[in-house]
């Protein structure tokens, strides 16, 4: 016998399969914070832009809105920042990324260049934040942190596994292994996991290749190559891979909607946010504690010696490096190689001693002296042509390097005396040093700094009515592959 359902049955039983429909279909917001590369830059970066406390006005300002975020770092906190960080060994911009409470953060190939016990050490000062590297193992072959973490966001569940860089810093694995580990790791959190997120000390192309290699993550925050994408580009596999440069100038934001019964993931808007003084607000408490603590570790960093027009590369800040290592240390000769040393070139604007600082001053801060005959220094000068490591700067004499050789007038056997960075020294002269020369003098260790000695030249040519651009002019501009000082 044929039944028919009444109209209030068959009213229900819409009802009924429009309410699982809808189930079905719900889809719940994620929108995903996250910095890279941050490399010490603690305080506000020149032209009014940058800074971890603005970096911090931003996301307390987006958390006021929204309760679906979830804060990520991808590595290198730490070297090439400023000096209140460098005065810390970095802990200051660890404690100021603790109060912003990141939920997640790994490692990069800088945050191992004090030792891991001190990498430790600073970890413990982002309290509460899951520090996570499924690739850096310890002397049993096991990680050293948390390889994942599943976090709880809007009714989502997001599970975050780390890696970073194949690095000699750490006992790190290499891309392949890596992407061994990532897999086996997806594959476990996928049965519970809404979405799946690298979070990475990797560059764009790493990133795609780890996508290739397990399709199964969603997302990709990467670093370490400070690659600044303004909107987020698609590994073939669809997932989707981020980064925002470098020195806490950005924050990359990725809104996204989840389909909680199919887990596919939608990406809604996803770009950075320049961190501009004018529209971003600061926390005011975290910008108070880092003036704080500079005024208490080095007061001197805020002091303004100067000003450059146009801004000062590289090169240009080297030379008046050697010539301000030279007559501070009262030596024949100053010697301070560009890509050896300078980490940053000198913004146009006032130029306070931070400023200078940025330029080199970390890798510049151990300085030696030695003797050297003439004929070494030409040989060394010849070696970085021959070996391409880049030309350094010199101030004491005139000379010329081109493809036919070395032209100076240093007398070969006279000895000089010079002064350099202990890492030029060490990474590039010994290193260029060449065996039938005899064993290489001893070097000692100059006690002069290097920041010091850098605003003292800035300061004395200012007095004469001379810009920083102007200063370096004066000393010679290197044309092709040939220089001349």
């Amino acid at each position: 016998m044929t039944r028919f359902l009444s109209r209030p049955a068959l009213l229900s039983l819409a009802l009924t399969l429009l309410l699982t429909l809808a189930s079905a279909a719900e889809t719940r917001s994620l929108l995903i914070l996250h910095t890279n590369d941050i490399h010490d830059h603690v305080r506000a970066a020149a032209g009014d832009t940058g800074g971890l406390p603005y970096v911090a006005g931003y996301v307390a300002q987006q958390r006021a809105k929204r309760n679906d975020i979830l804060l990520l770092d991808a590595g290198d906190v730490t070297e090439k920042g400023d000096m209140v960080a460098f005065d810390t060994q970095s802990k200051v911009t660890y404690e100021a990324m603790g109060r912003m409470k990141y939920d997640a953060a790994v490692p990069g190939n800088h945050d191992f260049s004090l030792g891991l016990e001190h990498l430790d050490a600073c970890r413990a000062l982002l309290g509460g934040t899951a520090y996570l590297c499924i690739n850096c193992l310890d002397k049993a072959g096991k990680a050293h942190w948390d390889a994942s973490h599943v976090f709880e966001v809007n009714g989502l569940r997001v599970g975050v596994i780390g890696a970073t860089v194949d690095t000699d810093k750490g006992m790190t694995l290499d891309l392949d292994a890596t992407a061994g580990r990532i897999a086996e790791e997806a594959a476990r959190l996928d049965k519970d996991c809404h979405i799946l997120v690298v979070l990475a000390h990797l560059g764009v192309e790493d990133c795609r290749t780890l996508a290739g290699k397990v399709p199964s993550i969603d997302v990709f925050v990467g670093g370490h190559t400070h690659e600044l994408l303004r909107k987020p580009v698609r590994a073939e596999s669809g997932a989707i891979i981020v980064q925002t440069g470098n020195y806490a100038l950005r924050v990359g934001a990725i809104d996204l909607s989840v389909d909680t019964e199919t887990r596919a993931v939608k990406l809604v808007e996803g770009g950075v946010v320049d961190m501009r003084h004018d529209t971003v607000p600061p926390d005011d408490g975290i910008l108070s504690w880092v003036k704080a603590e500079e005024q208490r570790l080095c007061p001197e960093a805020s002091r303004v010696i100067g000003r450059a027009n146009e801004t000062v590369n590289e090169p240009a800040m080297a030379r008046i490096a050697a010539a301000a290592l030279r007559e501070k240390a009262g030596t024949d000769i100053g010697f301070c190689h560009p890509l050896q040393i300078m980490r940053s070139p000198l913004p146009a604007g006032e130029v306070d001693v931070n400023a200078l600082f940025l330029t080199g001053g970390q890798r510049g801060s151990a300085l030696v002296t030695a003797k050297l005959p003439g004929r070494a220094i030409e040989a060394y000068l010849e070696a970085l042509h021959r070996e391409r490591k880049g030309l350094t700067a010199w101030s004491g004499f005139v000379g010329e390097v081109t493809v036919s050789g070395v032209t100076s007038d240093l007398d070969p056997e006279r000895l000089y005396t010079v002064v350099m960075p202990e890492a030029e020294w060490k990474f590039r002269l010994l290193k260029l040093w060449k065996k039938d020369a005899g064993a290489p003098p001893a070097a000692a260790a100059c006690e002069i700094g290097f920041t010091d000695a850098l605003a003292a030249y800035i300061e004395r040519g200012t007095g004469e009515g001379k810009s920083v651009d102007q200063m370096a002019e004066s000393l010679g501009v290197r044309r092709s592959a040939k220089a001349v000082e």
